[in-house]
């Protein structure tokens, strides 16, 4: 885990008027057009800078943007760095030395991370933090259903089992809207929560 400073906020500059019983917007920004705002706001949503996440390069490019168009109607800075306040991160990565395996027997299968296993380090807020080391039996917890005529973690009796389910409906669920309820990334929440109880050591989801 390590410290980085990088651009993330742009200020939005100090251009209020001062306290009195009328208010007047600075003539600059009122001479800004419908059709400006819809071309900034294009140019800030385009491809071009590939979501703008915190810490890239794009993210960069895209606060240099806002920037820049402060600056040209006239908006008086206010962060530490003119137009742009600097912001304290930190990054999570797995070290050259993470491992996956899956041991059968005396044969030993690795699994490469961002090919094979894609590992989850934050489940959301209320959920237990994921171990960064578990070992345990795996346990085939079919599409982590359960309802009156179903229940994939029926056979689950003790704690320390990592349990494997699939993301997605049944193939024998035909029904449309049945299908994209199952399919859906709150279902998948849902699968989580309920393996969750079961106090597994690990959560395998096959997507």
């Amino acid at each position: 885990m390590r410290h980085r400073s990088v651009v993330l906020l742009v200020a939005l500059g100090a251009c209020a008027p001062s306290v009195s019983t009328t208010t007047t917007a600075p003539s600059s920004l009122l001479a800004i057009s419908a059709e400006e705002l819809r071309l900034d706001l294009h140019a800030f949503a385009a491809d071009s800078f590939a979501g703008r996440e915190a810490g890239t390069s794009s993210a960069v490019r895209a606060a240099r943007f806002l920037a820049n168009r402060m600056s040209s109607l006239g908006i008086e800075p206010a962060g530490d760095s003119m137009y742009h306040q600097r912001v304290p991160l930190i990054r999570q990565s797995f070290g050259s030395d993470s491992r996956i395996t899956v041991r059968t027997g005396q044969s030993t299968v690795p699994l490469g991370l961002g090919v094979d296993v894609v590992p989850l380090v934050n489940l959301g807020p209320g959920a237990p933090l994921p171990r960064r080391s578990a070992t345990g039996d795996l346990f085939f917890a079919g599409y982590g259903m359960t309802t009156d005529s179903r229940n994939d973690f029926r056979g689950i009796t003790d704690a320390g089992k990592v349990i494997v389910m699939l993301h997605g409906a049944p193939p024998g669920v035909t029904d449309t809207t049945a299908r994209k309820r199952l399919e859906s990334q709150e279902e998948l929440g849902q699968r989580l929560g309920r393996a969750i109880q079961l106090q597994p050591v690990a959560i395998v989801l096959l997507m």
